[in-house]
């Protein structure tokens, strides 16, 4: 096993190790998110057929008729329902390929080497475990930003009865209502920033999802508003990248929209390839920078470069000593 030096690392040195490992080891860690991101493309393209031959006819007129609105709602509400569909097989795949990324990120980490094949068959058999992490970090989320939507249409409620005698609380309540919301995101990212390390401690220590829940709350603890940053930077160069390669065609759409007409399939399924192969490129950011992280964690907290030069040392000592 060869030598790693590990130490505590900056927000800086993070950063910078974080876009050197990607830049060094891009086919590796990009190949492992082709799997998900190709199966995103190809659910949504799926779903544009769909919309495209199922979508009403705009009206002629200035208002629609009470069928073309009903026929509208029932579309809308299809299309929502398929689109919650195609999360469920992605969010599986995706959690796979967050676990072959963290196994793959953590041998180029400590200076080994595997592949893309080898990477998914050694998280193969921590399947169920990894859907556990995943799911109960998204149930817990949603559980968390409804509950605070519940709050809210219960304060608005108990106010509603002010809204005709005094016009200044509906204002009032819309501008409670509009910070409570923000509020309520904010507090969810960090909720799920909590879990941040979760899947790297399942993958590398063989943990159970609930004990890796534990492990992750317990590292991050301390340091939320740092991994918060690091988990905005990553997503704002994804984002970005993924909004710029489908520049062209947005504009596109945009000019069939506002002379009436309506993107077709020749202009989606091109933007949806693009941003596919985008957002395959850039995947491994977040991942990437969550893996070091825990390594930092493990540093800082229980002085895993010392564990790791014991290990190097014991292997390494001759027999007898």
């Amino acid at each position: 096993m060869p030598t790693v030096t590990l130490a505590p690392l900056g927000l800086g040195e993070l950063l910078d190790k974080t876009f050197s490992t990607f830049r060094k080891h891009f086919w590796l860690l990009a190949g492992v998110m082709v799997l998900p991101e190709g199966l995103l493309v190809g659910l949504n393209i799926l779903v544009q057929v769909y919309v495209t031959g199922t979508m009403p006819p705009p009206s002629p007129h200035s208002s629609p008729s009470p069928q073309v609105a009903a026929q509208s709602v029932a579309f809308a509400m299809r299309a929502g329902l398929l689109f919650f569909g195609i999360l469920i097989p992605y969010f599986i795949v995706y959690a796979m390929a967050l676990g072959a990324s963290t196994y793959a990120l953590s041998e180029v980490y400590l200076g080994r080497a595997t592949t893309i094949r080898e990477s998914y068959r050694i998280v193969a058999n921590k399947f169920w475990r990894l859907l556990h992490v995943i799911f109960s970090i998204l149930f817990r989320s949603f559980g968390l930003f409804c509950l605070g939507g519940i709050l809210l249409i219960f304060m608005i409620a108990a106010v509603a009865p002010l809204f005709r005698t005094l016009p200044w609380v509906a204002a009032l309540v819309g501008l409670v209502a509009l910070f409570g919301v923000l509020i309520s995101g904010i507090l969810v990212v960090i909720f799920l920033v909590r879990y941040s390390v979760a899947v790297p401690a399942l993958v590398l220590e063989g943990l159970t999802a609930g004990q890796a829940l534990k492990r992750s709350v317990s590292l991050t603890k301390g340091y939320l508003w740092r991994l918060l940053l690091v988990a905005v930077l990553m997503t704002l160069i994804r984002t970005t990248l993924v909004s710029l390669c489908q520049a062209p065609f947005s504009v596109a759409a945009y000019l069939l929209m506002s002379k009436g007409g309506r993107p077709s399939l020749w202009l989606t399924i091109p933007s949806l390839l693009v941003g596919g192969v985008a957002g395959a490129a850039t995947a491994p950011l977040l991942m990437i920078s969550f893996a070091i992280a825990y390594y930092d964690l493990r540093v800082r907290k229980e002085g895993f470069d010392l564990q790791l030069m014991m290990a190097n040392l014991s292997q390494s000592a001759p027999l007898g000593t």
